[in-house]
C-alpha cells in the first residue's frame, strides 16, 4: 500500500482535490456564509420594472450533482461562484386564472464541455417556471434552489412581497461529540438554540442584584413569558425592610388584590391594594422567596407567593413564613417588569437580588 499527500510544498490545487474535499466534509448542498453574509440576495428593481427580480449579490454555492454515487469518479457537489454586476431574472406572465410558483436557481450544466479555463458558462442563474395551481415546483436535477417567486394571476409586477427566501446554508460534516460546550461562545446559545420541550423548562431572563444598598430593586425589559417564577433574596442593612411587589411601574392605584396565611395561621383577604405585600410585617432579618405568575396577556395575573423570613439569629429562633395567593388585575398586558420596593426604614443590602425565570 502507498500512500499520498495531495496537498504538499504550496502546489497548486486540482479540480480532483477540490472535489474530494467535498465529498469528505461537506454534509448539505447550499449557499456558503461569507463574512457573515449569505450570497444571492434577492430583491424587487428600484425603480418597479414589471416582472423582474434581481440578484443583487454574487457568492459561492455547493450544488449535488445528481450523477453521484458511492465509490464512483463523480464528485458529489459542483463547487460554482459568480461575482461580478446585478443579474436582472424575468417571469413570464400568468393568465391562468391561478397563482403560479417559479423558482430562481443555481443551475449546472453539465453538457457545457470545460474548453476554457475557468468553466465559465457552466453555471448560471435560471429561473424554474412552475404549473399553475400546483404549488411548490420541483427543484430540477444538478439545481440548488434560492428563492420562491409567487406570480399571482394576471399579476404584472413583482416586489420584494412576491419572494420566499429558500436558500440552505452549505453545511461541513461534523461527527458526533465533534464540538463541544469549550467551542461554542456563550452569545451563541439563544433560546431558539435550547429545546425547552425535552426537559429544561425554565429559562432566565431577567437577574438584577444589588451593587450598592438602596430601596428598590427592578427588573426590566423582561421579555414576555407565558410562565414567570421569580425568586428574590433580601438583605437588610440595619433597621427594618417591607418588601411590596408591583409589575409594569404600575404603583398607588388599587390594581391588587391577596389572599394569605402567616405561619399556617387564618386566612385574611386584602382587595384594591397598590401593591403586593410578600411578608406579614417589616422584617429586621433576612427576607426569602419565590412566586409563580401565570402571564396571559388578556387575563388577571394570577401569583402564587411562598415568603420565608430567617428571624432572629441563632437555632433557638425559628423561622416564619407567609403563604399568599395574589392578583393584578390587569387585562392588557403582560409583565415586562417587576420592582420590589422598600417600605421599610433600612434598606436592601448589597448582595441582594431579584431573579427572572421564563417559559412559554
Amino acid at each position: 500500500m502507498t500512500g499520498y499527500i495531495q496537498l504538499y510544498s504550496g502546489a497548486e490545487v486540482n479540480e480532483q482535490e477540490l472535489s474530494d474535499f467535498a465529498t469528505d466534509f461537506v454534509s448539505q448542498p447550499g449557499v456558503i456564509r461569507q463574512n457573515g453574509v449569505l450570497g444571492f440576495l434577492a430583491e424587487e428593481l428600484s425603480p418597479l420594472n414589471g416582472r423582474k427580480i434581481n440578484i443583487t449579490t454574487g457568492g459561492k454555492a455547493y450544488v449535488l450533482n445528481d450523477s453521484y454515487a458511492a465509490n464512483g469518479t463523480n464528485p458529489k457537489y459542483w463547487l460554482t461562484r459568480f461575482s461580478g454586476a446585478i443579474e436582472e431574472l424575468s417571469f413570464a406572465a400568468n393568465s391562468s386564472g391561478s397563482t403560479r410558483i417559479d423558482l430562481i436557481c443555481i443551475k449546472v450544466d453539465t453538457t457545457v464541455p470545460s474548453a476554457n479555463p475557468d468553466n465559465t458558462g457552466v453555471a448560471s442563474l435560471v429561473v424554474v417556471q412552475g404549473n399553475p395551481g400546483a404549488g411548490v415546483p420541483a427543484t430540477p436535477a444538478n439545481h440548488l434552489a434560492l428563492w420562491q417567486v409567487t406570480c399571482a394571476n394576471g399579476y404584472t409586477q413583482l416586489t420584494n412581497a412576491n419572494l420566499t427566501d429558500v436558500r440552505t446554508e452549505a453545511v461541513l460534516y461534523i461527527p458526533d461529540g465533534g464540538v463541544d460546550t469549550t467551542q461554542i461562545a456563550d452569545a451563541a446559545v439563544t433560546k431558539d438554540k435550547v429545546d425547552f420541550g425535552s426537559g429544561i423548562w425554565w429559562e432566565e431572563i431577567g437577574r438584577t442584584t444589588l451593587s450598592v444598598a438602596g430601596d428598590t430593586i427592578t427588573v426590566d425589559n423582561l421579555p414576555a413569558r407565558k410562565y414567570l417564577r421569580v425568586m428574590f433574596s433580601l438583605i437588610p442593612t440595619g433597621g427594618t425592610i417591607n418588601a411590596r411587589l408591583t409589575f409594569n411601574n404600575d404603583k398607588g392605584g388599587t390594581s391588587y388584590a391577596l389572599n394569605r396565611s402567616v405561619d399556617f395561621g387564618s386566612i385574611s383577604n386584602a382587595t384594591s391594594q397598590a401593591f403586593i405585600q410578600l411578608h406579614a410585617s417589616t422584617a429586621a432579618n433576612l427576607l426569602f422567596g419565590t412566586f409563580d405568575v401565570l402571564n396571559i396577556q388578556n387575563q388577571e395575573k394570577m401569583v402564587i407567593n411562598l415568603t420565608a423570613q430567617s428571624g432572629a439569629a441563632g437555632a433557638g429562633n425559628a423561622p416564619s413564613n407567609m403563604h399568599s395567593i395574589n392578583k393584578w388585575a390587569n387585562t392588557a398586558n403582560q409583565i415586562t417588569r417587576i420592582d420590589l420596593d422598600n417600605a421599610g426604614t433600612g434598606d436592601y443590602a448589597i448582595g441582594s437580588e431579584v431573579i427572572v425565570l421564563g417559559h412559554d
